[in-house]
């Protein structure tokens, strides 16, 4: 079996568990910081993947760090992990759950990158944008500045995009110059 499809299958349990305890948002809110220690420590990472350290070691270490900090829910999943062997996905548990969660809630994500940081108006209207393209409750927006677009903006919708940045209307500008013999 895929590891996406473990991953996926452990995060629809842990939902599942979750709903029915009425702990959905504390879930979350754990898996999110869950995913902040991860990525902030690639090694502890590394170690939850790493063959070589033994199922309990890695449990040790997951709640040394964590205990106090999380919900007794997600604890007890951490312990299920351990106990399956399964330490060497849990980034791909985490996102796999942070992805149904958005599903369960109607939320969509997208990130917008311009060449500034955007002001409440604006991301307002991207969240609409948004909407419009792709209907939902709610929209989660990252922003991303990056000055090498010139100008404008490039949105991402899941797998959809919408380039309406200058450097790439300069780009196809200059493309059709070149073929049309300007």
């Amino acid at each position: 079996m895929s590891t996406f499809r473990v991953a996926s299958i452990y995060a629809k349990s842990l939902l599942q568990q979750a709903v029915e305890e009425g702990a959905l948002d504390n879930i979350h809110t754990d898996m999110l910081l869950l995913e902040q220690v991860c990525t902030d420590n690639t090694a502890l990472l590394k170690t939850l993947q790493s063959p070589v350290v033994s199922h309990d070691k890695k449990l040790a270490i997951l709640h040394r760090l964590l205990k106090g900090r999380v919900s007794s829910l997600l604890l007890s999943f951490l312990n299920m992990i351990s106990q399956n062997r399964r330490t060497a996905i849990i980034s791909d548990i985490m996102q796999s759950f942070l992805r149904q969660y958005n599903s369960y809630k109607g939320i969509r994500t997208a990130s917008v990158t311009t060449t500034f940081q955007l002001s409440e108006d604006l991301i307002s209207r991207f969240k609409a944008l948004v909407k419009s393209i792709m209907p939902c409750k709610e929209v989660a927006l990252t922003q991303h500045v990056d000055p090498t677009i010139l100008g404008g903006y490039i949105l991402h919708v899941e797998d959809k995009q919408l380039d309406e940045c200058l450097a790439t209307k300069l780009h196809a500008l200059k493309q059709y110059c070149v073929t049309s013999g300007y």
